[in-house]
């Protein structure tokens, strides 16, 4: 499977960035 790692890769970058954005509502919203 040549695309596995790319997919992976893309899996783990959405999933930081979703955490990323979701940290900085959280922060906004308790300030």
């Amino acid at each position: 499977m040549k695309g596995l790692p790319f997919l992976v890769q893309y899996y783990t970058d959405s999933t930081a960035f979703l955490s990323n954005m979701g940290l900085a509502c959280f922060a906004t919203i308790r300030e």
